[in-house]
């Protein structure tokens, strides 16, 4: 804002001069820290954080899903495998407001860092076995179909059969397993 002083003379002196001057308000950026999240699918959520040292009280931090929407109080949090942008401002009195953006990148997880359960054999029968894997990241089962897709390959005649698990959404990659195929026992 405007502000005016007024020196008047004393002693040797007479007289007094007034002089406006321009308050201007104050940088932010020095004070703001703002960290976004790179790092593999964990299930968990993930945001930003904005820190702000400078000046310690009376500051506002609000957030957002696009440029200028501010209307969050807390940074949006993402669980799925992307890449998100997260929108911030910081304003506090006699400061210019600080706007920005940070990201939130959430790698898919490789689907051969989860656990697949033994496969269990099957009995020759002239059709085509397609038993679904049972695939777990720590204790949460995977879906078919939401989590992984699966192709089969020397899964008809008796021997090895291939099951191939291929990542979708939060998961990326591939995984080979294997089940047998007995060879049917003939009777009298």
């Amino acid at each position: 804002g405007t502000a005016r002083v007024t020196v008047t003379g004393i002693g040797n002196y007479t007289g007094s001069v007034t002089q406006d001057f321009q308050i201007r308000n104050a940088e932010l950026s020095g004070g703001v820290s703002v960290e976004g999240f790179s790092g593999i699918y964990d299930g968990n959520s993930h945001g930003i954080r904005v820190s702000v040292s400078k000046p310690s009280q009376g500051v506002t931090v609000k957030y957002g899903t696009s440029p200028g929407n501010y209307s969050l109080a807390d940074s949006p949090m993402y669980e799925n495998a992307g890449t998100y942008t997260v929108y911030y401002q910081v304003s506090a009195d006699n400061y210019h407001t600080l706007t920005g953006s940070q990201t939130v990148r959430i790698n898919a997880k490789h689907i051969g860092n989860c656990s697949f359960e033994a496969m269990e054999d099957r009995i020759y029968d002239g059709k085509a076995h397609t038993p679904d894997p049972v695939v777990s990241d720590g204790e949460k089962k995977l879906v078919k179909g939401t989590d992984f897709t699966v192709s089969y390959s020397s899964n008809i005649n008796a021997g090895t059969a291939s099951v191939t698990v291929t990542g979708k959404g939060n998961y990326t990659g591939t995984k080979m397993n294997t089940f047998t195929i007995q060879p049917l026992t003939l009777q009298s």
